[in-house]
């Protein structure tokens, strides 16, 4: 099993999420599984982040990060703005252009 230091100082092992964490003002987790790096972001007055975030993974060679994957948006109860607004974020990084309901 690997052992991972992630930027911010926190140490993982494969397969191990941190705790969430504040990076740029967005609420973070993040894990490795030995071939993606998996990256969980919520809104910043997200409450409950386990239950209402996105969850991307992507590969890194060296500096490189390539294939990016969107997982899941898992959204439940939460509040309509930060919805809306953590949609339209998706959108934005993605260009899926996700319709809001």
């Amino acid at each position: 099993m690997l052992k991972y230091t992630w930027d911010n100082g926190c140490v993982t092992f494969t397969g191990e999420w941190t705790s969430w964490l504040m990076a740029e003002n967005i609420p973070t987790k993040v894990m490795h599984d030995d071939t993606w790096i998996h990256h969980l972001y919520s809104h910043p007055d997200e409450s409950n982040p386990d239950a209402n975030h996105i969850h991307i993974k992507f590969k890194q060679d060296g500096s490189l990060k390539h294939s990016f994957v969107l997982c899941s948006v898992k959204v439940d109860g939460m509040r309509e703005v930060n919805r809306r607004e953590l949609i339209d974020s998706i959108n934005r990084a993605t260009g899926l252009d996700i319709s809001y309901r």
